[in-house]
């Protein structure tokens, strides 16, 4: 049947990824500060992933749209600044130019959409110190090897976290949910 290949599909992928199967925590959250921005407010929080592993996160919530929102997940690629990119850096500092259109928080607000940005291992905040002039990556890679995972997996798993905590909300449009980085 149609369905029973795609279970399949998954769980080999899943296993191939090396995706963490922890016990579920609860995200206890962890409000850090709320900000007004031109097009919305950012609230910076922290949710737990899995144990010991919390993930800090932006919520940026449009002020010219009606809940339920459409909804962006954004993910920061490789910078120290991580996921501070997607609002244009610190709200309390200057604004920081942002190359390639990588202000996707801040685009998403112009545009009506919510943005959940989320800081993905090894990038950001959860970066480590650079080993022996190695990729920051590199010691979460290994340290992700040697519990027979790999930080690709580890990051998808923090997506879907994300995901589940958006269902937690009443004000999110999960006809229109989309991810972007």
């Amino acid at each position: 049947s149609p369905l029973k290949w795609k279970k399949q599909l998954r769980e080999r992928l899943k296993q191939h990824l090396g995706y963490p199967d922890p016990d579920i925590v609860n995200f206890n959250i962890r409000s850090l500060w709320k900000k007004k921005v031109e097009h919305g407010t950012i609230e910076k929080f922290v949710f737990a992933s899995e144990p010991f592993s919390d993930v800090p996160a932006y919520l940026c919530i449009p002020k010219h749209a009606k809940p339920p929102y459409k909804t962006m997940i954004c993910l920061g690629g490789h910078s120290k600044e991580g996921m501070l990119l997607s609002i244009g850096g610190d709200p309390d500092g200057p604004h920081i130019a942002v190359k390639g259109d990588r202000d996707y928080a801040l685009q998403c607000l112009k545009n009506g959409f919510a943005a959940l940005c989320i800081e993905q291992r090894g990038f950001g905040e959860r970066s480590e110190p650079s080993v022996n002039g190695r990729q920051p990556c590199y010691q979460p890679v290994n340290r992700a090897l040697m519990l027979g995972r790999t930080l690709v997996g580890e990051r998808i798993f923090d997506v879907k976290r994300a995901i589940e905590y958006l269902y937690t909300r009443s004000d999110i449009d999960f006809s229109c949910l989309g991810i972007m980085g």
